[in-house]
């Protein structure tokens, strides 16, 4: 069945010895698979040497511990794609080192791991190697090491073909949240952009001025989400002096319910007039943000004068399983 196909997609989840079972199809098709990804197993010897036999993967996804030794990487020349979630791996210097061989990358997500400040240097120093990176996702890697991540700032600005960047979370990228932001001038393609948790006041003013500045240009997503440190007087100034940014159309500034905010006036009106600043804003995301009936006044009418005005849309209250019980 495998031969009538000239693009393989093999997804293992809990699939100890099926690659093995499948051998002989595997070995006579080996140019025809192109994505694997491999979902908490562990592959047998056999199974490795399959898996390093598939020299036309262009995507890899690994989630969870496998046996496999990072030096396979440098294997997939063509590969393009490369995912590893929720792994364990205690090699990583030498797996960013295997990656860096891979020319063709345009995606990079890591995600869930358990990073040292090792293992940051060694991303930091393997990422100007990707220079056609198109997607580079840290979520929820945690960075405490501020000179860890004052060498990931750094690395950022050579990646000038990224399209979307989200940011790992930790006191380390909270204190290089500003220059962090700053490089984004040398990204000019960027279309989204997640910050999430670890932003700082500074950080948060800077991406205002980076888009009054003109770096900001072809950002469409832009995610500030579950930034508690972030104070209000910082909200009220990042909402001033925001403008410029022609394509933007979904901003997400949620809190969770415990840090909800009840801004004062010239802070909704602050953010009024933003929204009016911003022609293509569609979706507006403020969970955990708690308007009163003069502030939504307040936007509905900006909001009939708006470019958008027929698809703009605020989302702000929570939406409960069940019906609230108000005890007075």
């Amino acid at each position: 069945l495998f031969s009538v196909f000239d693009c393989i997609e093999l997804r293992l989840k809990n699939c100890q010895g099926l690659m093995e079972s499948i051998q002989t199809a595997i070995e006579q098709n080996l140019g025809s698979f192109k994505v694997c990804s491999i979902h908490y197993g562990t592959l047998s010897v056999v199974e490795e040497n399959l898996l390093l036999s598939m020299t036309s993967l262009e995507s890899l996804g690994i989630k969870g511990l496998i046996s496999t030794p990072v030096e396979f990487m440098r294997n997939f020349k063509n590969l393009a794609v490369f995912h590893l979630k929720h792994s364990d791996f205690s090699e990583f210097g030498a797996l960013m080192d295997a990656i860096s061989t891979c020319k063709m990358l345009r995606e990079i997500r890591l995600t869930g791991l358990s990073f040292g400040e090792k293992d940051l240097l060694s991303l930091a120093a393997a990422l100007p190697n990707f220079t056609a990176l198109k997607v580079l996702d840290l979520a929820g890697l945690n960075f405490t090491d501020e000179e860890a991540c004052t060498a990931l700032a750094s690395a950022l600005s050579c990646l000038v073909a990224l399209e979307e960047l989200v940011l790992p979370i930790g006191k380390g990228i909270t204190h290089e949240a500003k220059v962090i932001v700053q490089q984004c001038f040398h990204i000019p393609n960027l279309q989204k952009l997640e910050f999430n948790q670890s932003l700082s006041d500074e950080g948060l003013l800077e991406i205002a001025n980076v888009a009054v500045e003109g770096g900001f240009q072809k950002l469409e997503f832009l995610h500030l989400m579950a930034n508690h440190n972030t104070t209000e007087p910082a909200w009220r100034t990042f909402f001033q002096t925001l403008s410029n940014m022609p394509k933007l159309h979904k901003v997400d500034f949620s809190r969770i319910f415990t840090h909800s905010i009840k801004c004062e006036a010239a802070t909704v009106r602050s953010f009024v007039q933003c929204v009016s600043r911003l022609p293509s804003l569609k979706t507006i995301s403020m969970i955990g943000w708690l308007f009163d009936a003069d502030d939504l006044k307040m936007f509905d009418v900006m909001k009939e004068q708006h470019p958008q005005s027929k698809s703009l849309n605020l989302t702000w209250e929570w939406i409960l399983p069940f019906s609230p019980i108000v005890q007075e």
